[in-house]
């Protein structure tokens, strides 16, 4: 089957995340997001199924979904034994290892579905080799760099922070060491983005005041205090993940700490300073950034353009993989 890119794609998602909007965007695929945060469990699926049922009734040649949602990824495998459609997997972490890999049922269940896709597309090669290994087609397709708006550094009359930590508050981030860093760099304001969970509570009796704890941002303010800030950090305990902070930092030519792992070494080569997570290596990797704060600003330039051609590389193997 020839595949041509003239809006014959569609992307689905049941959730917000800016590599959906980015991946879209490279594929030149109709975008349809089902999310209904404040409605019940059961009713969001029951409507995000009938939405994405419509998906696949229209004439769209490839269809690409997201994983997670694992639910979806089951809708889309059983609606597509009745329409034949090319179906594509982006798969996150999660959606290679759900709930952390810790029940085999659930992966046993997760590898079922993947399998009975045309291709899966993850972040790096480290998760296809493992897919590899599985039985599972895949190919490893970075983020694309995000498109922002030009007015996202002037848009809020708000002061900025001079470092932004994109935080989701989450098991694989080491959160009580970036209120430790705080504390080492009394002079320097940092912003921390999230909604905090319950089981951090016991850091509220020491918020460092150069710390502004700022809670879940809207879209547009999110993205304002990452254009506006002089460093990124998004750290995660995670080997094989790939933080879409990174990406975004990239596309507003702010440079970013990243963790020291494999991966992240393989993909950002420039205007990156890696750590590991722990105090001392953080607080290193701080005063090196801003020590030399001008070169990683040129260098995130030069990231940028090379990954922009990149993209279109990565899109041409995609489909090619999927006319074989």
């Amino acid at each position: 089957m020839s595949i041509e890119m003239n809006k014959i794609n569609a992307w689905v998602t049941w959730e917000r995340q800016q590599r959906n909007v980015s991946m879209a965007r490279i594929f030149s695929a109709d975008y349809y997001e089902f999310s209904k945060p404040n409605s019940s469990y059961i009713s969001r699926i029951i409507v995000n199924t009938f939405l994405t049922l419509k998906v696949f009734l229209k004439k769209y040649q490839i269809i690409f979904v997201q994983n997670p949602s694992i639910v979806l990824v089951a809708v889309s495998v059983l609606i597509n034994v009745f329409f034949r459609k090319k179906l594509v997997v982006d798969a996150h972490n999660a959606g290679v290892f759900p709930l952390e890999g810790k029940s085999k049922l659930l992966v046993a269940f997760n590898n079922f579905l993947l399998k009975r896709s045309d291709l899966v597309i993850v972040s790096n090669s480290s998760l296809s080799r493992k897919l590899s290994n599985l039985g599972v087609s895949s190919i490893a397709m970075p983020d694309p760099i995000p498109e922002l708006e030009e007015n996202v550094r002037t848009s809020f009359d708000i002061s900025p922070v001079q470092v932004f930590i994109i935080c989701s508050w989450s098991d694989d981030e080491p959160i009580e060491l970036y209120f430790s860093l705080a504390k080492v760099f009394p002079n320097i304001e940092f912003g921390i983005s999230g909604k905090m969970k319950e089981r951090y509570n016991h850091l509220l009796s020491d918020v460092p005041e150069n710390l502004n704890l700022m809670g879940f941002l809207p879209e547009n303010e999110y993205f304002y205090y990452l254009a506006n800030s002089e460093a990124i950090i998004d750290l995660t305990t995670r080997n094989d993940c790939l933080v879409c902070g990174a990406y975004e930092a990239i596309s507003v030519g702010v440079p970013a700490i990243l963790s020291d792992t494999t991966v992240n070494r393989e993909v950002f080569k420039k205007g990156i300073v890696f750590s590991e997570c722990n105090e001392s290596a953080l607080v290193e990797a701080l005063d090196y950034l801003f020590r030399d704060h001008a070169t990683f600003v040129y260098e995130v330039g030069l990231i940028k353009d090379e990954m922009v051609r990149e993209e279109e590389r990565n899109k041409v193997r995609v489909l090619e993989c999927l006319t074989r």
